[in-house]
């Protein structure tokens, strides 16, 4: 009976832990993915925001290049870091450096607030960045995330 007891306790923490995790991966209520105005993309997957932001994708669909930024606000940066790019934010801060310093390319610039990603995108063609929602201005243009 103990042993059961042992297991049953062990099965509730694992469900606690999955539960608790999955809390982090709502990426509709942390930040949104902007684009500039002038941006004719409708929406991006997962997948294809992941290889912009790893810099494994350049080019837009219409052949333009992709000017992406990444948004160091605490809260934001993590909830796209972990929702995203399926990493912590230190682990891509290390792939960032790894990727320069092995000179396989420039990482995206890294700006502190949601007003300078904002500028940044509205400034660019090819703009992209991720902002929390409520910090959205006629500037820019939101883009879903869907598969």
């Amino acid at each position: 009976m103990m042993k059961l007891k042992g297991h049953i306790g062990g099965l509730v923490f694992f469900l606690w832990l999955f539960v608790a995790g999955s809390g982090n991966c709502r990426a509709d209520a942390d930040f949104v993915l902007v684009v500039n105005v002038g941006n004719d993309v409708a929406r991006l997957s997962p997948h294809e925001v992941e290889l912009i932001f790893l810099s494994r994708k350049r080019i837009w669909p219409d052949g333009g290049n992709i000017a992406a930024v990444i948004n160091e606000n605490p809260k934001i940066y993590e909830s796209f870091s972990y929702t995203l790019l399926k990493r912590s934010p230190r682990q891509y801060l290390i792939f960032r450096k790894k990727m320069l310093f092995r000179g396989q390319g420039m990482p995206p610039p890294t700006v502190q607030t949601d007003q300078e990603v904002i500028d940044f995108v509205a400034a660019h063609v090819g703009g992209l960045g991720y902002v929390s929602p409520e910090a959205v201005t006629p500037a820019v243009k939101v883009v879903p995330i869907s598969q």
